[in-house]
């Protein structure tokens, strides 16, 4: 955590070193004017008092002009920094999550990752602002302060400091409990980050089906927890604060007794006796700093803790060192391919099986229809294509080269991907359909308009008010399922891909605006390596092979009439699939 701490400190080392410096001026002038108030006290017996008295006045005057204008300079050095923190951490976050493989995201929850994004980063930068300033302020008074006390006189302060030895052992205690406590604290703020973005991504479910009071109730429980675990922390601040002030009061109040029986003595003089007076109340300061820095600390490190398990995250699918530099011709073959995922949860280890043993070829500039049944491996089997996942067991190859010896981003270019689930940012659809095009320019818009015709949804863009420009709201809210979906066909069609993946991309569409989109393919299939699932027959009349798939196996492979002669288990369900369709053109 150290570490982690001075890599960003060092980053921004000059602006702390001067916060420290006018910091460091600001205290040296706070600590100088005891000794004044001293010596004017001391000279008050003189016969020139009044006009000493005047040039001590303009000399703190003077002095606290100079406080001001450094306390301005150290808030500037010490406060900028620390938001340039905040956001060089929230951009290497954000860049490093990018590079974390599908995997990760699959067994981490997205409102964890939103919350350390957010809370944790800003616990981090309350050290470097905070933090920083008060364990600054407080060095410089402990190792000041002290000495001249001990100048002043030494047995009052051999007196005052008898009680500090206990300290280290109160605050190492104290601190360990504000670590761990507030590290939970984190983590149910990650669980009601996690709650409420679950409740609002998916409110029309909850509407429908009339469920607001159960995960209101839910939210409570959560939000209860939050709260007792806040008021656990704030008990043990509520006693390391206090106590440590007790005990500075407690040295104050034997420099009072010891040090007035000095004064009546006539061993020290009212000034001395002041002044020693004012520099006890300079050591309360330390010892309440003291207590706020532990706690900012403990908390900054329990959240750049949680930080570090992200950056520790490696990725699991990355680009060779010596790349195949390749442009694709678009043959893919599956040699002995397994895959199996691992559960929800970073500590969770047991690995699902999805696909296993499959031995397939696919020629390039062939297109192929991959179906089967819910749950069969469909999905599974193309993501290892763009290589979302990497296969457990087995390989696959595109033009005879291993997948894992090209780069990933050269691969993903050349492929183009219409995912199942469908997703659309919040920009203009004109920005959504172009995401893929490779230094983009206005004159790509005549790309962005074929790739919508040739997806049958170039009419229906045009018959809004902003056409290409409109804006969508968030994930697509204000177009139909149909049009969103036939937007991401549009959407991997402009890339000008080499290998294009349909994954089931046609369940919002008509049946006869599937036919008359797969129509429109004609012209363009022939030049890709096409790869769609489908559950419909539209498709049968375009693919050169279908593959049909169950239980994560490759059972059958052939023509439409090749596997109907089989009467096999695609001819079973290319008559149930044909059943349906009849029945939905008589209703």
């Amino acid at each position: 955590m150290l570490k982690r701490f001075l890599i960003y400190f060092r980053r921004y080392k000059a602006q702390f070193l001067l916060g420290i410096l006018f910091l460091a001026i600001v205290d040296l002038i706070d600590i100088i004017q005891p000794l004044i108030i001293m010596y004017a006290v001391d000279d008050l017996s003189k016969p020139n008092a009044p006009s000493i008295l005047l040039w001590y006045a303009i000399i703190y005057m003077g002095l606290g002009v100079l406080q001001g204008r450094g306390r301005f300079w150290y808030r500037i050095f010490f406060f900028g920094p620390s938001y340039k923190i905040a956001r060089d951490i929230r951009n290497e976050l954000f860049s490093h999550l990018q590079t974390l493989s599908s995997n990760y995201f699959n067994r981490t929850y997205t409102g964890d990752i939103m919350s350390r994004a957010t809370s944790d980063i800003e616990a981090v930068r309350q050290f470097y602002a905070m933090g920083m300033f008060i364990g600054a302020d407080l060095i410089v008074y402990v190792l000041t302060v002290p000495v001249i006390m001990f100048f002043l006189n030494v047995k009052l302060t051999l007196l005052s400091l008898v009680l500090l030895p206990a300290l280290p052992f109160f605050v190492n205690r104290m601190g360990n409990l504000i670590h761990n406590r507030f590290k939970k604290i984190q983590e149910t703020a990650a669980e009601i980050s996690t709650y409420s973005q679950e409740n609002f991504a998916g409110i029309r479910v909850v509407k429908s089906f009339a469920q607001e009071e159960n995960q209101k109730s839910g939210f409570k429980q959560i939000n209860d927890k939050y709260v007792d675990q806040n008021l656990s922390i704030a008990k043990v601040e509520s006693v390391f604060s206090p106590t440590l002030q007790f005990i500075a009061a407690a040295s104050v109040l034997i420099v009072l007794y010891f040090g007035g029986k000095e004064v009546i003595g006539g061993t020290i003089s009212d000034g001395t006796f002041v002044a020693f007076t004012l520099y006890m109340g300079r050591l309360l300061w330390p010892m309440m700093a003291l207590g706020w820095t532990i706690s900012i600390f403990q908390r900054s490190s329990a959240s750049m803790q949680r930080l570090q398990e992200i950056f520790g995250a490696k990725a699991e699918i990355i680009s060779p060192p010596q790349p195949v530099a390749k442009k694709l011709e678009g043959a893919i073959e599956f040699k002995n391919v397994g895959l199996a995922y691992q559960g929800l949860g970073s500590e969770n280890t047991q690995k699902e099986p999805a696909l296993q043993g499959v031995n397939l070829k696919i020629p390039a500039g062939k297109t192929v229809a991959i179906m089967g049944p819910v749950g069969c491996g469909k999905t599974s089997l193309i993501n290892l294509i763009p290589r979302l996942f990497d296969p457990t067991e087995g390989s696959v190859l595109i033009d005879g080269v291993d997948l894992r010896q090209y780069d990933l981003g050269d691969l993903r270019k050349q492929i183009g991907f219409a995912p199942q689930d469908v997703f659309l940012f919040s920009e203009s659809i004109k920005e959504n359909i172009g995401l893929g095009i490779q230094d983009y320019k206005e004159s790509d818009i005549q790309r962005i308009v074929t790739s919508a015709k040739l997806s049958m949804v170039g009419a229906d863009i045009e018959g809004l008010p902003g056409k290409y420009e409109t804006l969508l709201g968030e994930r697509g809210v204000n177009l139909s399922g149909g049009q969103k979906q036939r937007i991401t066909i549009a959407r991997a069609l402009a890339k000008k891909p080499k290998i294009l993946i349909l994954d089931d991309c046609f369940a919002s569409v008509d049946v006869d605006t599937e036919s008359l989109i797969l129509d429109e393919f004609q012209s363009v299939l022939p030049d890709l390596t096409t790869i769609i699932i489908s559950h419909r027959l539209p498709v049968v009349k375009v693919a050169d092979i279908i593959v049909f798939m169950e239980k994560g196996q490759v059972v059958e492979t052939g023509s439409h009439s090749e596997l109907l002669a089989r009467k096999g288990r695609y001819a079973d369900f290319y008559r149930q699939q044909q059943l349906i369709t009849d029945l939905e053109k008589i209703e």
